[in-house]
């Protein structure tokens, strides 16, 4: 009854109950009926309880963590946020929010390396101090034109500093948000130029734009 329900209680209520079997009798309910039945839940609602994270950051084994397709990094704060970016289990996640995790040098190799998170399509990176050498880098990453929807708000981009996005094609890209980052009538250009066929919402509240930057996004 419980994997016929994939609502956000169901989830935790799953994890739970992953961490009551030993990795031998994972192995064996999972390959034989909790796959399929996971196949049919949403990602978002497959996400990676914060107990999970800090095993995985403390290098300790997860063998649960197989099952998730989402996280929250932002929570991984206390311990070493690269360390959970390279655990090989989450190559399975499709969403990643890292809202306010003080991304540095470090974690934005982690995260942009060639082998990892090869699934992802969400990407939340809001309220980190990425500026444009940091949009720069997420530009570089292998999974970045395959991504559906990346929320970039408060992460100190200053006027021009938008233009990283173009570097690379994103024709998957349905929503962006980039809110309160200074972006001005330079930026708005860049934007217009974006060869985005797929995208349906740009939120840039928050950011200088006169009429004039205004109607270049509306006559894009």
């Amino acid at each position: 009854a419980l994997l016929e329900s994939a609502g956000a209680s169901s989830g935790e209520q799953l994890t739970e109950l992953l961490e009551q079997w030993s990795p031998d009798e994972l192995d064996e309910r999972f390959s034989h009926y909790l796959a399929g039945a996971l196949a049919r839940w949403p990602d978002a609602v497959r996400r990676v309880p914060e107990r999970w994270l800090v095993r995985a950051g403390e290098g300790a084994p997860a063998p649960y963590m197989r099952w998730a397709r989402a996280a929250e990094l932002g929570r991984a704060r206390g311990f070493a946020l690269e360390a959970v970016l390279v655990h090989d289990a989450l190559r399975a996640l499709t969403h990643v929010s890292a809202s306010g995790c003080g991304i540095d040098g470090y974690e934005l190799a982690a995260l942009t390396r060639e082998e990892g998170l090869p699934k992802l399509r969400t990407l939340t990176l809001d309220l980190n101090g990425l500026g444009r050498a940091g949009l720069t880098a997420l530009a570089g990453a292998p999974w970045f034109a395959r991504l559906a929807a990346l929320a970039i708000d408060h992460v100190r981009l200053s006027p021009g500093g938008i233009d990283p996005l173009l570097s690379a094609p994103m024709p998957r890209l349905k929503a962006l948000w980039s809110r309160s980052n200074g972006l001005g009538r330079a930026d708005a250009r860049v934007l217009a130029r974006a060869a985005w066929p797929s995208l349906r919402l740009l939120d840039v509240r928050g950011n200088p734009l006169d009429d004039t930057a205004m109607q270049i996004l509306r006559s894009a």
